[in-house]
């Protein structure tokens, strides 16, 4: 797996890279990503391409949220996908995660 990371404004936007955030890669996007949540105060992941989310993917984008917590940060998602809204809406993310339906740090992210 791979992982897109760009400096957006106050943002660092994190773009997994693959179209399944699953028990297959999900060790991988934690290694990637958990040093970079500690150390930007403010982090989107930015969903665009996933096209597919498990219980172990939901995990791992809870993990970040922990750290990000943990070390003071903010952490949103954004772009998510029908079939990753669903399963967000089923397991009732929206109560955990800040959700945007795009980013544009330019004005701000958008809900």
């Amino acid at each position: 797996m791979n992982i897109l990371t760009e400096q957006a404004g106050d943002w660092l936007v994190i773009q997994p890279k693959t179209r399944h955030l699953d028990a297959g890669n999900t060790s991988d996007f934690m290694a990637m990503t958990h040093g970079l949540v500690t150390t930007h105060p403010k982090v989107m992941i930015d969903m665009r391409e996933v096209d597919f989310i498990d219980s172990s993917g939901v995990g791992s984008l809870l993990s970040c949220l922990r750290r990000s917590n943990e070390s003071g940060g903010h952490l949103a998602v954004c772009h998510l996908s029908k079939t990753v809204k669903a399963v967000f809406d089923l397991m009732r993310m929206g109560r955990v995660f800040e959700i945007h339906a795009e980013f544009n740090h330019l004005t701000k992210a958008q809900p």
